[in-house]
Protein backbone atom coordinates (compact mmCIF):
# COMPACT_ATOMS: atom_id res chain seq x y z
CA UNK A 1 0.00 0.00 0.00
CA UNK A 2 1.42 3.18 -1.15
CA UNK A 3 1.44 5.98 2.11
CA UNK A 4 -0.71 8.35 2.41
CA UNK A 5 0.73 12.01 2.90
CA UNK A 6 -1.43 14.36 5.29
CA UNK A 7 -0.38 17.67 5.34
CA UNK A 8 -1.54 20.39 8.48
CA UNK A 9 -0.95 23.74 8.85
CA UNK A 10 -0.91 26.50 12.17
CA UNK A 11 -1.65 29.90 10.81
CA UNK A 12 -1.80 33.22 11.78
CA UNK A 13 -5.42 33.70 10.21
CA UNK A 14 -6.87 31.64 8.10
CA UNK A 15 -8.55 28.52 7.44
CA UNK A 16 -8.22 25.11 8.70
CA UNK A 17 -7.05 21.97 6.42
CA UNK A 18 -7.67 18.40 5.59
CA UNK A 19 -11.62 16.85 6.46
CA UNK A 20 -11.19 15.09 9.57
CA UNK A 21 -12.89 12.72 11.62
CA UNK A 22 -14.19 15.12 14.65
CA UNK A 23 -15.66 14.52 17.82
CA UNK A 24 -18.93 16.28 18.62
CA UNK A 25 -17.61 20.29 18.28
CA UNK A 26 -14.57 19.34 20.08
CA UNK A 27 -11.19 17.76 18.98
CA UNK A 28 -10.91 16.08 15.94
CA UNK A 29 -8.47 13.55 14.26
CA UNK A 30 -7.27 12.77 11.09
CA UNK A 31 -9.57 11.16 9.10
CA UNK A 32 -9.50 7.35 9.45
CA UNK A 33 -8.00 8.62 12.73
CA UNK A 34 -4.30 6.47 12.14
CA UNK A 35 -2.15 7.02 14.89
CA UNK A 36 1.34 5.78 16.25
CA UNK A 37 1.37 1.67 16.49
CA UNK A 38 -1.55 1.40 14.46
CA UNK A 39 -5.49 0.21 15.82
CA UNK A 40 -7.23 -0.12 18.01
CA UNK A 41 -7.64 3.80 19.31
CA UNK A 42 -7.75 4.71 22.69
CA UNK A 43 -5.63 1.85 23.45
CA UNK A 44 -1.71 1.89 24.47
CA UNK A 45 -0.46 0.55 21.16
CA UNK A 46 1.65 3.66 20.02
CA UNK A 47 5.39 2.92 21.53
CA UNK A 48 8.49 4.57 20.80
CA UNK A 49 8.40 7.59 18.46
CA UNK A 50 12.36 8.64 17.74
CA UNK A 51 12.13 12.82 16.36
CA UNK A 52 16.05 14.47 14.61
CA UNK A 53 16.25 17.75 14.90
CA UNK A 54 18.18 19.81 11.83
CA UNK A 55 19.87 22.71 13.55
CA UNK A 56 20.56 24.20 9.61
CA UNK A 57 18.34 27.43 10.29
CA UNK A 58 17.89 27.46 13.30
CA UNK A 59 17.15 31.01 15.22
CA UNK A 60 19.25 31.41 18.29
CA UNK A 61 16.98 30.99 20.40
CA UNK A 62 17.27 32.39 24.35
CA UNK A 63 16.30 30.31 27.40
CA UNK A 64 18.03 27.81 26.97
CA UNK A 65 21.21 26.66 29.27
CA UNK A 66 24.13 27.82 27.22
CA UNK A 67 25.47 24.53 26.16
CA UNK A 68 22.40 23.89 23.85
CA UNK A 69 20.20 26.23 21.96
CA UNK A 70 17.05 27.03 23.61
CA UNK A 71 14.74 26.17 20.79
CA UNK A 72 16.17 22.45 21.58
CA UNK A 73 14.33 22.97 24.64
CA UNK A 74 11.24 24.03 23.66
CA UNK A 75 11.03 21.50 21.30
CA UNK A 76 11.86 18.61 23.54
CA UNK A 77 9.70 19.84 26.37
CA UNK A 78 6.80 20.09 23.48
CA UNK A 79 7.12 16.62 22.69
CA UNK A 80 7.25 15.31 26.66
CA UNK A 81 3.82 17.50 27.06
CA UNK A 82 2.08 14.87 24.50
CA UNK A 83 3.61 11.96 26.17
CA UNK A 84 2.12 13.20 29.98
CA UNK A 85 -0.88 13.52 28.35
CA UNK A 86 -1.24 10.30 26.97
CA UNK A 87 -0.47 8.98 30.36
CA UNK A 88 3.16 7.49 28.72
CA UNK A 89 1.55 5.17 26.20
CA UNK A 90 3.20 7.53 23.54
CA UNK A 91 7.35 7.28 24.39
CA UNK A 92 8.60 10.64 22.53
CA UNK A 93 12.61 10.21 22.02
CA UNK A 94 15.17 12.78 20.99
CA UNK A 95 17.28 10.65 18.46
CA UNK A 96 20.08 14.01 17.96
CA UNK A 97 21.02 16.00 15.05
CA UNK A 98 20.13 15.17 11.05
CA UNK A 99 20.54 16.62 7.88
CA UNK A 100 17.77 15.95 6.45
CA UNK A 101 14.78 17.97 5.29
CA UNK A 102 11.75 17.50 4.51
CA UNK A 103 11.33 13.70 2.77
CA UNK A 104 7.97 11.85 3.15
CA UNK A 105 8.27 8.24 4.47
CA UNK A 106 12.02 7.85 4.59
CA UNK A 107 12.30 6.72 7.88
CA UNK A 108 13.38 9.70 10.08
CA UNK A 109 10.98 12.22 11.74
CA UNK A 110 13.02 15.64 11.32
CA UNK A 111 11.61 18.60 12.78
CA UNK A 112 13.64 21.45 10.71
CA UNK A 113 13.70 25.86 9.71
CA UNK A 114 12.79 26.35 6.44
CA UNK A 115 14.67 29.53 5.25
CA UNK A 116 13.21 28.93 1.63
CA UNK A 117 9.61 28.33 2.01
CA UNK A 118 7.11 28.51 -0.34
CA UNK A 119 4.62 28.45 2.17
CA UNK A 120 1.53 30.77 2.22
CA UNK A 121 1.37 34.16 3.96
CA UNK A 122 0.33 33.79 7.09
CA UNK A 123 0.93 30.06 7.58
CA UNK A 124 3.99 29.52 10.64
CA UNK A 125 4.50 26.02 10.06
CA UNK A 126 3.56 22.99 9.03
CA UNK A 127 3.77 19.50 9.57
CA UNK A 128 3.67 16.40 7.20
CA UNK A 129 2.39 12.88 8.32
CA UNK A 130 2.74 9.98 6.31
CA UNK A 131 0.76 7.21 7.03
CA UNK A 132 -0.15 3.44 5.84
CA UNK A 133 -3.73 2.15 6.32
CA UNK A 134 -4.31 3.18 9.76
CA UNK A 135 -1.05 4.01 11.06
CA UNK A 136 1.24 6.72 11.16
CA UNK A 137 5.12 5.83 9.89
CA UNK A 138 6.73 9.46 9.39
CA UNK A 139 6.36 12.62 10.18
CA UNK A 140 8.12 16.18 9.80
CA UNK A 141 7.70 19.76 11.08
CA UNK A 142 8.74 22.52 8.73
CA UNK A 143 9.04 25.98 10.86
CA UNK A 144 9.01 28.77 8.16
CA UNK A 145 12.11 30.37 8.99
CA UNK A 146 11.95 32.70 5.41
CA UNK A 147 9.08 35.24 6.61
CA UNK A 148 8.78 34.69 10.18
CA UNK A 149 11.55 35.34 13.51
CA UNK A 150 11.31 32.78 16.07
CA UNK A 151 13.00 34.85 18.84
CA UNK A 152 9.30 34.55 20.97
CA UNK A 153 9.50 31.46 23.23
CA UNK A 154 5.92 31.34 23.86
CA UNK A 155 5.09 31.70 20.15
CA UNK A 156 7.22 28.58 19.21
CA UNK A 157 6.17 26.67 22.19
CA UNK A 158 2.66 26.89 21.18
CA UNK A 159 3.39 26.20 17.28
CA UNK A 160 5.79 23.28 18.32
CA UNK A 161 2.82 21.65 20.34
CA UNK A 162 0.22 22.52 17.53
CA UNK A 163 2.87 21.13 14.62
CA UNK A 164 3.60 17.87 17.18
CA UNK A 165 -0.35 17.11 17.46
CA UNK A 166 -0.84 16.78 13.81
CA UNK A 167 2.09 14.48 13.64
CA UNK A 168 0.43 12.01 16.29
CA UNK A 169 -2.88 11.94 14.28
CA UNK A 170 -4.83 15.59 16.14
CA UNK A 171 -6.53 17.76 13.10
CA UNK A 172 -7.48 21.11 13.99
CA UNK A 173 -9.89 21.28 16.73
CA UNK A 174 -13.14 23.72 17.01
CA UNK A 175 -12.70 24.48 20.52
CA UNK A 176 -10.72 28.29 21.28
CA UNK A 177 -8.58 28.12 23.77
CA UNK A 178 -7.01 25.29 23.22
CA UNK A 179 -3.49 24.13 21.03
CA UNK A 180 -4.92 22.55 18.04
CA UNK A 181 -7.46 25.50 17.48
CA UNK A 182 -6.21 26.23 13.58
CA UNK A 183 -4.81 29.39 14.59
CA UNK A 184 -2.78 31.29 17.19
CA UNK A 185 -3.88 34.39 18.92
CA UNK A 186 -2.01 34.79 21.93
CA UNK A 187 -0.32 31.72 22.71
CA UNK A 188 -0.99 29.36 25.37
CA UNK A 189 1.59 27.86 27.64
CA UNK A 190 0.37 24.49 27.61
CA UNK A 191 -2.21 22.06 25.85
CA UNK A 192 -6.01 22.20 26.59
CA UNK A 193 -8.20 19.94 28.39
CA UNK A 194 -9.92 19.43 24.76
CA UNK A 195 -5.95 18.53 23.67
CA UNK A 196 -5.62 16.18 26.21
CA UNK A 197 -8.85 14.50 25.23
CA UNK A 198 -8.01 14.07 21.71
CA UNK A 199 -4.81 12.52 22.45
CA UNK A 200 -6.34 9.93 25.05
CA UNK A 201 -9.13 9.08 22.61
CA UNK A 202 -6.41 8.15 19.97
CA UNK A 203 -3.59 6.50 22.75
CA UNK A 204 -5.37 5.62 25.98
CA UNK A 205 -3.80 6.73 29.05
CA UNK A 206 -1.58 4.91 30.44
CA UNK A 207 -1.94 6.64 34.00
CA UNK A 208 1.65 8.10 34.31
CA UNK A 209 3.71 10.53 34.06
CA UNK A 210 5.90 8.83 31.31
CA UNK A 211 10.03 8.71 31.26
CA UNK A 212 10.73 12.45 29.69
CA UNK A 213 12.08 12.66 26.36
CA UNK A 214 15.65 10.78 26.43
CA UNK A 215 17.91 10.07 23.42
CA UNK A 216 20.83 11.62 22.25
CA UNK A 217 23.00 14.93 23.32
CA UNK A 218 21.27 18.24 22.15
CA UNK A 219 22.62 20.14 19.43
CA UNK A 220 25.70 22.42 19.63
CA UNK A 221 24.86 26.24 19.96
CA UNK A 222 25.04 28.30 16.62
CA UNK A 223 28.59 30.21 16.13
CA UNK A 224 28.63 33.44 18.01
Amino acid sequence: MKPLLRVAAVLAVATALLLPYRNAGAYAHFGGQPKWGGAPVASGSGGNVTYHFNVVGTPDMPGGPATLDGEWTVLTDALNDWEVATGGNLDFEYGGTTTNTLSSGDGTNTTWWNEASAAPSGVLATAYTSTSGGTIITADVVFDADDHTWSSVPLMRHVALHEYGHTLGMAHSTVSPSIMYFSVGSPLAGLQADDIAGAIALYGDGGGPGDGVTGGPPPPPPPP
